[in-house]
């Protein structure tokens, strides 16, 4: 199941893939490769270490995305969707990953 506010457009989905229950991570969907890098220089300058993915394949759509862990080590996902996908693929980051130095 997915929700998606408008503004912010920030996206709620509940998935049952073979994980624990409970909050995987959370997800922002930005407009543009300009915007996803913006976000990331911002997140960057607040002192939080990024992980980038560029053309990823993930839930059935192609994009890139900007990975960071908020200070109670969540993992958010800011991402820019650059069309579909027909096949599933899943794009994930470790918590290790997210405090590693800055990509």
């Amino acid at each position: 199941a997915k929700w998606m506010l408008e503004e912010p457009r920030v996206n709620f989905a509940i998935s049952a893939r073979g994980r624990p229950p409970g909050l995987d991570h959370l997800g922002i969907q930005v407009e543009d490769a300009d915007s996803l890098d913006e976000v990331a220089a911002t997140l960057r300058a607040a002192g939080r270490a990024v992980f980038t993915h560029k053309d990823v394949t993930c839930c059935y759509a192609f994009g890139s995305k900007a990975w960071v862990a908020d200070p109670q080590g969540i993992p958010w996902e800011t991402f820019h969707t650059m069309g579909g996908s027909p096949i599933y693929g899943e794009d994930t980051i470790s918590t290790g990953e997210l405090v590693s130095p800055s990509r």
